[in-house]
């Protein structure tokens, strides 16, 4: 995490890039790593696992569902 608001997609192990989370609307799991899908934006791939990323975000009230639902 970053400041209010803010969210650090990790790129790669030495790179990151700060979004705003009100431009996050999914995370999907891609294997070993994830989609991080933004408003008006192409997908950034972080390469945390999907639990990584549900308990960072948690927190500002995202939710995971399975992807049935």
């Amino acid at each position: 995490m970053t400041g209010p608001g803010r969210f650090l997609v990790q790129l790669s192990p030495d790179r990151w890039r700060a979004v705003d989370l009100a431009d996050v609307y999914l995370v999907e799991a891609r294997g070993d790593d994830c989609a991080v899908r933004l408003r008006g934006r192409e997908p950034l791939v972080d390469v945390r696992r999907l639990a990584d990323l549900e308990e960072l975000l948690a927190p500002h009230g995202f939710l995971r569902i399975h992807r049935s639902h």
